[in-house]
């Protein structure tokens, strides 16, 4: 079976940073997402849209407070006989539909719409730091394999060198593999940039300080990835972050226009009421009289007023539901073209490794057998074992393809988080 190397990180804190001798954690693939997941900054301030979410259930779907109202006249304005009258009233609304319900509803939705918005975030984070980890991993095997280019190189350069003092080889052989040399170190340089700056995307990723060394070990093989992709399951399209988000946000539509339906009624009011009032009655004079009642409002949906707001409501749904569906085809769609992919890469590194690997090795072989007995010269072996680099080149390159559509694989499949619990409850 094809294996591939895997790596560990470990994350070195400068003396500068810690005030003493550096500190070394080791990290696997799983617990460097962990970190990333629980340090990550724009993670850290993403997760207070929960909170505000939580806070704004706190009043959701409350009934309106009591109404105290008061009032009163009197005759001064006209130079009256010190009649008056005032009145205190009691009133409290209540709603005749189950607009209070659908608040309280929407409220708890867009808790679980904002866990669902987090989890999508943690899944992308989680993606990026994976990413980025195969990029280094693939990147330190390419300078190495750079370095042994380079090597190999300048020990036919010297060895070419000797040749041309004796007048046995040309000097522009010389020059050119001088030319080839300065090529690879440019190659190998651009490769150690690029590396850096990977480590400053995960050191960012992390949740990491500038300051921090970031380094990757060899910690043996992996599990393999030449194991053929599973189909994508019903199960784990509902259990993808995107489609949960989706979900809510079609729940609240769906309540939204019961609400616009609901508020097309007013709400109901209820009250009682005292009053009192004081005034001249011939041929007794002034008189004092007091009044308690009750008092009743009710609305009256003359107006369809809200007749926008619930299509806008109902339109909503639909779009939702058709979002739903484009998710799902491509989500499956997705999923088969990197099954597709990585059956095609790993057949491919297998034949490649059985046939032209092989062969190269094997070519090797008996070069270094005919040179131990002179039958060739030392350039025709240097030239044998720089083609045999050149094809390991080619070989990471495809065993970094196959290593990135897992990556993606997972990332779709939502199992780059499959070691993390539900984050979020529904409150």
């Amino acid at each position: 079976m094809f294996r591939s190397p895997t790596f560990s990180i470990l994350v070195v804190l400068s003396a500068s940073l810690t005030g003493g001798e550096p500190k070394t954690d080791s990290l696997d693939r799983h617990e460097a997402v962990e970190r990333a997941l629980s340090a990550n900054r724009d993670l850290i301030a993403a997760r207070l849209a929960l909170e505000q979410a939580r806070a704004r259930t706190i009043d959701a779907g409350k009934p309106a407070n009591p109404e105290v109202r008061l009032g009163g006249l009197s005759d001064f304005a006209s130079g009256g006989n010190g009649e008056y009258g005032w009145s205190i009233s009691l009133e409290q609304r209540f709603p005749i539909t189950a607009r209070l319900r659908l608040l309280r509803e929407i409220a708890s939705e867009e808790v679980v719409l904002a866990g669902a918005e987090i989890r999508e975030a943690e899944r992308r984070i989680a993606h990026d730091v994976e990413s980025v980890l195969d990029a280094i991993i693939a990147a330190d095997a390419r300078i190495l394999l750079l370095q042994e280019q380079i090597e190999l190189n300048e020990g036919l350069a010297s060895f070419l060198a000797m040749k041309v003092e004796r007048a046995e080889a040309s000097p522009f052989d010389v020059a050119q593999l001088r030319l080839t040399i300065q090529s690879t170190r440019q190659a190998r340089q651009r490769e150690q940039r690029d590396r850096e700056d990977l480590l400053s995307k995960l050191r960012e990723r992390m949740g990491a300080d500038p300051g921090e060394r970031i380094e990757l070990r060899s910690t043996g093989p992996s599990p393999d990835i030449g194991d053929p992709l599973p189909e994508l399951t019903a199960a784990e399209i509902g259990q993808n972050p995107s489609r949960q988000y989706l979900e809510r946000l079609g729940a609240i539509a769906s309540r939204q226009a019961s609400l616009a339906q609901a508020g097309r009624w007013g709400d109901l009011a209820a009250g009682i009421l005292f009053e009192q009032e004081q005034r001249i009655d011939e041929p007794d004079g002034l008189k004092r009289d007091q009044f308690l009642g009750l008092s009743l409002t009710i609305p009256l949906p003359l107006h369809d007023s809200n007749r926008g707001d619930l299509e806008e409501a109902r339109a909503g749904e639909r779009r939702i539901a058709r979002e739903l569906e484009a998710l799902d085809f491509r989500l499956h769609h997705e999923a088969g073209r990197l099954q597709r992919r990585h059956q095609s890469l790993y057949q491919q590194i297998k034949d490649y490794e059985s046939g032209v690997i092989g062969a190269a090795e094997d070519n090797l072989r008996q070069m270094e057998e005919a040179y131990a007995a002179g039958l060739i010269d030392l350039t025709a072996l240097f030239r044998v074992r720089d083609q045999h680099l050149e094809l390991q080149i080619t070989l990471l390159e495809l065993r970094s393809e196959l290593q990135t559509a897992v990556t993606d694989w997972r990332f779709v499949s939502v199992h780059n988080l499959h070691l993390q619990p539900a984050r979020h409850d529904r409150p």
